[in-house]
């Protein structure tokens, strides 16, 4: 009779694999390694992984569907609203990305150290998310511009925009985190991302257009309307 899977040992296998593959990649790790650094046997790990590749695309599949988790528990205010909607994607994307640097570099090492594997090409690395993501960003536009919820615009273009807005915040964390976690509240990001997509109103005029124009006041600090006494 085969003795039962540990979920904790599983857990932390995962846990412990997905940061070192994240750190040192597909090559630089070993189930060895993996084994001593959470201080069980070698055989310990096969118990649950029958190879390194199976605990490898065992780690992308978790983070994904962690990601994809945290996604659904942060509700949209107004799920009917495609800009509350984009919103909602982006601010989740961020936040997980963020706290999760090691799902990014995963996908990373499909499209490097397994380009040339078939279950890697199937799959699709980091290529294929921000193909994806921009395809989701583009269709989320496409419907708010129907709405009237924002201005007619070029939905491809918009899309590389934010899509390179998030992908750019998370290669400046994962480079130097020190530098960025003052800068680094998802909502306010988000927010700045999208503040050029609001339609603007126009201002009504308060002047008498048929007066003619009056030089602006000279402003004290410029020297524009300084004038030589010679």
């Amino acid at each position: 009779m085969s003795r039962p899977q540990r979920p904790e040992l599983r857990d932390l296998l995962l846990d412990t694999a997905s940061v070192e593959f994240a750190r040192l990649g597909l090559g630089g790790v070993s189930l060895t390694d993996i084994a001593a650094e959470i201080g069980v046997t070698k055989g310990a790990v096969y118990f649950h992984f029958s190879s390194k590749m199976e605990l490898f695309h065992a780690c992308l599949a978790r983070l994904e569907a962690q990601r994809q988790a945290h996604l659904d528990a942060l509700s949209p205010p107004d799920p009917k609203n495609p800009l509350d909607q984009l919103r909602h994607l982006l601010e989740a994307r961020l936040s997980f990305g963020l706290d999760h640097p090691e799902l990014r570099r995963l996908h990373w090492i499909l499209d490097t150290e397994l380009s040339l594997d078939l279950t890697g090409s199937l799959r699709g690395g980091i290529r294929a998310e921000h193909r994806r993501l921009r395809s989701d960003i583009r269709h989320l536009l496409h419907l708010a511009a129907r709405h009237g919820l924002i201005p007619p615009l070029d939905p491809a273009s918009e899309a590389f925009r934010l899509c390179a807005a998030l992908e750019g915040t998370l290669s400046l964390h994962q480079a130097s985190p020190e530098d960025l976690s003052v800068f680094l509240d998802p909502e306010t990001l988000v927010q700045s991302w999208l503040t050029p997509l609001k339609p603007r109103r126009r201002r009504s005029p308060t002047r008498n257009l048929a007066e003619p124009d009056s030089p602006p006041p000279a402003d004290p600090d410029s020297d524009t309307g300084f004038q030589p006494a010679f």
